[in-house]
């Protein structure tokens, strides 16, 4: 029998078979494309939107040229590329000039890959990529602005849609935030982007609930590396933020205003304000770092039943970590374990508010800040704290510090080679008890209590000198 074998070349083979299925059309401004297509030339576009591609049928490879806005105009009218209907493609080109550079709405399940939208200071756009609908894919995508400094305020990824996937995206120089969530857009998945330089924050959460944050970098901002914020007072919540990095941005690392977020393993170093602001309840924090930010490293304003474990914050220009009350709020009954706070310029914990435990950290040579006093190693104001087997050695000033507050526990402490006092109790902190802790190689007194005897209760610690004969 003979059989026929084709002489025509593999590569040559590929490329009518692929411009079989993609028609390599002439497109033309205004066009709606409803089946595989190729753009085989740049587009100068005065309609809005230029082009519409509609699923399921349609789909856009851009071949890398680019559609352009010839009428500038600051409209939500004014849009670039829309997809619609459901499970339309685009990729491969820049999108340039318009308010809305991508459009994703319709029923959703799009996939938009490898697109630029390059906005231009000359209007003041509103996103580079708007997502209005569920179940979409965005990834390997670039939105920035030309001179943003001169007034452009977009957003480089808008998201008003749930259930949607976020990768290898990046949002530079963007007049407001590189990433804005919405409060109608829940459990999205944003891993593997980059939100550097934006005018604002790099990952704006507003009041949108239970996403995930794996992996994403904001760095350089004009204001938080991540902003988990609430919306009319509401969301924020059960958001996930694993192995993300938020550094020198020109706020907090971390701004934490909603409640029962998780955060494992994240870095925020050398911000110019915390590491982690937390303003919210039901935090849990486990294994993230804050480095050398201009202020505290964890700094726990009014929030109340966080837990922390195994977080670091060395270096920080003010606490490692730091909690009181704000905004009218308490701050009280939040958990330490197994922290470490070292060489922090004031102390390494800072607590002044009631019924907080901390157990097993370490506060090692923290105090050496600008102010005349040097800081502690612990230092708290508060009542119905339990400061229980934790380690303060080499802090400038004491050990720990307590000052005015009442039935507070420390015990089985270790406190030693602290440059004045082991463990200080300040006039008027009464009623605490102060029991099996060791305090020993602190110069000026391992322990030391200004109240008369038996304002507060010593038993069974170990030391080689102390204030006052009942102290024991």
């Amino acid at each position: 029998m003979y059989t026929h074998r084709s002489t025509v070349p593999f590569p040559v083979l590929a490329i009518l078979l692929f411009t079989s299925a993609s028609s390599l059309a002439n497109v033309k401004c205004g066009d709606t494309i409803s089946t595989p297509t190729v753009l085989d030339q740049d587009l100068n576009c005065a309609v809005s939107p230029a082009l519409s591609i509609m699923g399921p049928g349609g789909s856009l490879n851009m071949n890398k040229h680019t559609v352009s806005c010839r009428t500038q105009s600051d409209t939500d009218e004014n849009i670039g590329i829309v997809l619609t209907g459901h499970g339309a493609r685009l990729t491969d080109g820049i999108i340039s000039g318009y308010y809305i550079g991508v459009k994703v709405s319709g029923n959703g399940k799009h996939k938009v890959t490898h697109m630029k939208a390059n906005s231009k200071a000359l209007m003041d756009s509103k996103a580079g990529f708007m997502v209005m609908s569920n179940n979409n894919e965005l990834g390997y995508n670039l939105s920035l602005t030309d001179d943003a400094e001169d007034g452009n305020s977009n957003i480089g990824f808008y998201i008003e849609g749930s259930n949607n996937r976020f990768h290898h995206n990046k949002a530079t120089d963007n007049g407001r935030n590189g990433f804005n969530l919405d409060s109608s857009s829940n459990n999205n998945r944003l891993y593997s982007n980059h939100a550097n330089n934006n005018g604002n924050d790099g990952f704006n959460i507003n009041g949108s609930n239970s996403n995930m944050f794996i992996r994403n970098h904001a760095e350089g901002n004009g204001g938080d590396g991540f902003d988990i914020d609430t919306h009319n007072s509401k969301g924020g919540n059960e958001n996930s933020f694993w192995f993300n990095v938020a550094n020198n941005n020109k706020d907090d690392g971390f701004d934490i205003s909603g409640d029962s977020n998780k955060f494992l393993s994240n870095v925020a170093n050398n911000n110019k304000d915390d590491g982690f602001d937390i303003n919210s309840d039901g935090n849990k924090f486990r294994l993230n770092v804050a480095h050398y930010n201009d202020s505290d490293g964890f700094d726990v304003n009014g929030g109340s039943h966080n837990i922390f474990t195994h977080n670091h914050a060395k270096g920080n220009g003010s606490d490692g970590f730091d909690v009181d009350s704000s905004n009218g709020k308490d701050g009280n009954k939040n958990n330490f374990l197994l922290n470490i706070a070292d060489n922090n310029k004031d102390d390494g914990f800072d607590i002044s508010s009631n019924d907080n435990e901390l157990r097993l950290n370490v506060a090692n040579y923290n105090g050496a800040g600008t102010s005349e006093t040097p800081d502690n190693g612990f230092f708290i104001d508060g009542d119905r704290n339990k400061i229980v087997f934790n380690s303060a050695t080499g802090n400038l000033n004491n050990g720990i510090l307590l000052i005015n507050g009442k039935h507070n526990k420390i015990e089985n402490n270790l406190i030693k080679k602290n440059k004045t006092n082991g463990i200080f109790i300040m006039k008027d902190a009464v009623s605490n008890d102060i029991k099996q802790n060791v305090a020993l190689n602190n110069p000026e007194g391992d322990l030391f209590d200004e109240n008369e005897c038996g304002m507060n209760t010593w038993e069974y610690n170990i030391i080689n000198m102390a204030n006052k004969d009942c102290i024991k």
